[in-house]
């Protein structure tokens, strides 16, 4: 499945939102970002933010709101888990500890147009 979903303003300032919410919450807990490679962790969290907000707008499902939920709710309800990655050559990554009863979707691209790879 590739589906190329072109963001709406309104979608792309959601998921600015969310990020910033998400940024300042793990600031304010004093996280450490487990995001680390290339691509540095304010980026990662607004692409991932960006990234929840498109499969929600692409599935017709409500825009994701979730801040430091971790692993107690899905991105997506009821049961999605969306992974943006840097490169389209890249894999879907599901680690260990990653709930087991979620569908992962891969997310590559960048606004306005994401690219929706599939599960």
């Amino acid at each position: 499945m590739d589906h190329r979903h072109q963001m709406s303003l309104p979608e792309f300032y959601h998921g600015w939102d969310l990020a910033r919410l998400r940024v300042q919450a793990s600031i304010d807990m004093r996280l450490r970002d487990r995001a680390a490679g290339a691509v540095d962790g304010i980026t990662k969290h607004l692409m991932g933010a960006l990234a929840e907000t498109a499969v929600a707008g692409a599935l017709g499902l409500p825009w994701p709101t979730g801040v430091n939920t971790f692993h107690a709710e899905p991105d997506l309800a009821p049961n999605i888990e969306v992974r943006w990655r840097s490169r389209r050559d890249y894999e879907l990554i599901v680690r260990d500890d990653d709930r087991q009863d979620c569908v992962f979707v891969l997310v590559t691209g960048a606004p306005p147009v994401m690219e929706i790879r599939g599960w």
